[in-house]
């Protein structure tokens, strides 16, 4: 085929125009995050005009990045600051050629981020101010102008259409609500119009509106009942957070304050040991009887033969006990006077008898027949404990059950008991315990067995404890456990991104008692100035180790930088023991990446080929034929000359 040189020109123009269209179409830049973050969404050819962008950024994950090779023309602008900056941002970007236009689009992501995290923070305190948007509609006067083009980024498939569930709203108490009852019920008013997501909520209270605690979280109704009296006369601050699942909205901080004290009178003393008109009580016997009050009582204790007068005054305790005996067969009455301080209340006047002669009691034999026997070797960490004792008289016995590690600070774990055996569980392994049985008369004759000393079984590993008697103590008469905590987070989650989560495993170590106890530990998720972002709370049953995972979530707010994952354990008088570990929350950034797509360039430009090659080959064609014409056109000629 032969072509001349205008013609070949022309096919070589066509060629360079149709590769540099493909190789836009096939090369646009990709917006992704630095890490993966789940499925992306299909490419959308729009423009952001007229509130486009902003529909299509919550539906889909779009963002809205300034393209100057597209020309919109005849589009509304809607009035809105970020249309303004990008209108502004393309007007001058318009000469600049094409090979800029990568700095362009990271100027204007970075201005759109700037300006989401701005309305995120002022989003609380502009809803009950802010105006209403400018519709969709509104619009100036037409103009030829070049915009921003939606494309796509990737984003999580369930945020893609979740729409975020109403702010709490309708509290009750109301806000600033007075003399509320100490044990009051909160409720609260949330929705969510998709209705196949379940709503959770969590409350924050507190005496500081600057520092709510989290006071119980994953409630599923939207109501809390408190069940312990709250502070007379105190301003408690309030605020849940809704989550559907995928979006968190807080609602306002309320406040309300509790009722004023006043003063009942006690209630009127009753339930009298000895019990009313009881014969044969003993020549020392111990007064005694019940009367409540939410404040401190003293008490007067009346006694006399016929008459009660007053023997003891402003007493705190609620029993008395008679220092020299009584008289034999005498009737004698009493009665007590409940005191708060401002009402005093009387009781009923109580009557007894005394023995009717002296009684020689002798005590009860010394307790024997203890099983497990002295020095008993691999005893069962549950086991009977058993004994017998004999009174000469024939009185009803009494026991109390003594143990611990140490044979000179026995505990009495039972008191008062009238069976003659005791079961234990959860001894430890390997283990040296003490114990010893005080064993009584009706007249408070004792006896006391021998201390017997056993081992438990040896499950071969070494004890926790080498000496427990160093470590445990009698406080008020009990036992009482020392703690220790571990906080140490995992690998993935020393070094995170804000929005994520950490998880940390807790170890909790009990070194002082015989069975599981019940300990209470607080984790927070603290930044360098003790500002808390999240927490729990949770109670454990402790024997001797007792280990957790669990997670705190890092607020998608949340500046870069150090946190520590905060834990607090408490029991009873022990004091409060922390650990806890320390997380980095560092920037995710944003680029551009250009996606390699070698194979795709290659099949554009041999489709390019193949189209211009079959366009040549008809234009040759045609160009043949229409020769042909003209020659039989000119021989024609020529015959008729």
């Amino acid at each position: 085929m032969n072509l001349n040189k205008k013609e070949g020109m022309f096919v070589i123009i066509g060629v360079f125009i149709l590769i540099a269209i493909a190789m836009i179409f096939f090369i646009e830049p990709k917006i992704q995050l630095s890490r993966p973050c789940g499925s992306c969404t299909p490419w959308e050819d729009r423009v952001c005009g007229g509130g486009m962008c902003g529909s299509l950024e919550m539906e889909q994950g779009r963002l809205c990045v300034y393209d100057p090779t597209l020309q919109i023309h005849e589009i509304p602008i809607q009035q809105s600051k970020l249309s303004e900056q990008l209108k502004n941002g393309s007007s001058k970007e318009k000469s600049k050629p094409l090979k800029d236009s990568e700095e362009v689009i990271e100027e204007v992501i970075e201005k759109v981020i700037e300006e989401k995290q701005e309305d995120k923070k002022s989003e609380k305190s502009d809803t009950s101010s802010s105006k209403s948007r400018p519709d969709i509609g509104s619009i100036q006067k037409p103009k030829s102008i070049t915009w921003p083009h939606c494309i796509r980024r990737c984003v999580v498939r369930e945020m893609e259409c979740n729409t975020p569930p109403s702010e709490p709203a309708h509290p009750t108490p109301e806000p600033q609500e007075g003399e509320v009852p100490l044990v009051p019920t909160l409720t609260w008013i949330s929705s969510d119009i998709d209705e196949s997501q379940e709503l959770e909520y969590d409350l924050y209270f507190g005496i500081n509106s600057t520092r709510l605690e989290l006071l119980e979280s994953t409630i599923k109704i939207s109501q809390y009942n408190f069940k312990e009296e709250l502070e007379y006369s105190t301003d408690y601050f309030w605020q849940i957070s809704v989550s559907d699942g995928i979006v968190e909205v807080f609602s306002p901080i309320w406040k309300f304050k509790t009722e004023s004290y006043t003063n009942l009178p006690p209630t009127i003393p009753n339930n009298p040991s000895p019990e009313e008109g009881v014969q044969e009580i003993s020549l020392t016997p111990t007064l005694s009887r019940n009367s409540s009050d939410t404040e401190h009582l003293v008490y007067n204790l009346y006694f006399g033969e016929e008459v009660p007068i007053l023997i003891s005054e402003n007493q705190s305790l609620k029993n008395y006990t008679f220092e020299t005996e009584l008289n034999y067969s005498t009737n004698y009455s009493w009665n007590i006077e409940s005191n708060d301080g401002e009402f005093i209340v009387s009781g009923p006047v109580w009557r007894f008898t005394t023995i009717s002669e002296e009684i020689i009691n002798n005590p009860p034999s010394q307790p024997h027949n203890l099983t497990p026997e002295n020095n008993s070797q691999n005893i069962a960490l549950e086991s009977e404990f058993s004994w017998l004792a004999e009174d000469p008289d024939g009185d009803n016995l009494t026991y109390n059950f003594l143990f611990g590690y140490n044979s000179t600070s026995l505990l009495s774990l039972t008191e008062n008991e009238t069976s003659n055996s005791v079961i234990l569980t959860d001894m430890d392994y390997n283990t040296t315990y003490y114990w010893a049985i005080t064993v009584k008369d009706i007249f408070g004759a004792e006896n006391n067995s021998k201390i017997i000393q056993f081992t438990t079984l040896s499950n071969g590993t070494t004890n926790l404890i080498d000496e427990l008697d160093n470590l445990t103590e009698k406080r008020s008469g009990g036992l009482y456990a020392l703690f220790d905590i571990k906080v140490e987070l995992g690998d993935d989650s020393k070094i995170v991104y804000a929005g994520d989560q950490i998880e940390s495993t807790i170890v909790l170590y009990n070194f002082g008692t015989l069975k599981p106890v019940d300990a209470n530990i607080n984790c927070e998720l603290l930044d360098m100035d003790n500002n808390m972002y999240d927490a729990f709370e949770e109670t454990l049953a402790v024997e001797t180790q007792a280990s957790i995972i669990r997670s705190l979530d890092i607020p998608s707010t949340a500046e870069p930088g150090h946190y520590t994952f905060h834990c607090t354990l408490n029991y009873e008088a022990v004091e409060p023991i922390t650990s806890s570990d320390l997380t980095e929350v560092i920037q995710q950034e944003i680029h551009i990446e250009q996606p390699n797509q070698t194979n795709k360039i290659y099949l554009g430009v041999l489709g390019l080929v193949i189209i211009t090659t079959i366009s040549l080959f008809f234009f040759i064609k045609k160009k043949s034929k229409q020769k042909k014409k003209s020659t039989k056109k000119k021989r024609k000629k020529k015959k008729k000359k």
